[in-house]
C-alpha cells in the first residue's frame, strides 16, 4: 500500500519537475514580449497564436518528457502496470486545461492528448513489465 501511495506521489511531483524544468527552458529560448500581462486572456491568446513553430514543438516535448518521465516514475516505484498511468493522466489533465484556456494549433493539441496514452504504454513495456504469458514461458510454467 505504501508502495503504491508513493508510486502515486512520484509520478505526480516527476510529472510536475519535469514539465516546469522544459517550460523554464523553453520560456529562455523564447521569452514572452516585455509587458505580457498573463491574467489577460486576450494577451495571452495573441502571444499564443505568435509563438513560432519551433517553439509551438518545444511546448509538445515538454509535455512529452513530462508524461513519459512521470509514467517511467509511477512504474518504476510500484513495479504495477497501473501506476505508469498516473503521471501521464495528471499530464493529460494539464494539456487539456492548457489548450481550453489558450487557443493552440490543431497539431499541438492533437498530440498533447494523444502522448500521456503513448506514454502510459510504453513505460512498462520498456522499464521490465512483462505479459503474464511471457513471465510463464521465462519461468518454464
Amino acid at each position: 500500500m505504501l508502495r503504491a501511495i508513493l508510486a502515486v506521489l512520484g509520478a505526480i511531483a516527476a510529472n510536475i519537475i519535469l514539465v516546469t524544468l522544459c517550460e523554464m527552458v523553453l520560456k529562455a529560448g523564447f521569452p514572452p514580449p516585455p509587458g505580457l500581462d498573463l491574467n489577460d486572456p486576450a494577451q495571452l491568446k495573441t502571444f499564443a497564436q505568435s509563438m513560432p513553430p519551433l517553439a509551438l514543438a518545444g511546448l509538445v516535448v515538454g509535455w512529452a518528457v513530462g508524461a513519459f518521465g512521470s509514467a517511467a516514475a509511477g512504474f518504476l516505484i510500484a513495479r504495477k502496470t497501473w501506476a505508469a498511468w498516473v503521471g501521464p493522466a495528471f499530464n493529460l489533465l494539464g494539456v487539456v486545461m492548457s489548450i481550453t484556456m489558450i487557443p493552440h494549433p490543431l497539431w499541438v493539441a492533437v498530440i498533447g492528448v494523444v502522448m500521456p496514452f503513448i506514454a502510459a504504454w510504453s513505460a512498462p513495456r520498456l522499464w521490465g513489465a512483462r505479459p503474464a504469458a511471457t513471465e510463464a514461458v521465462a519461468s518454464g510454467d
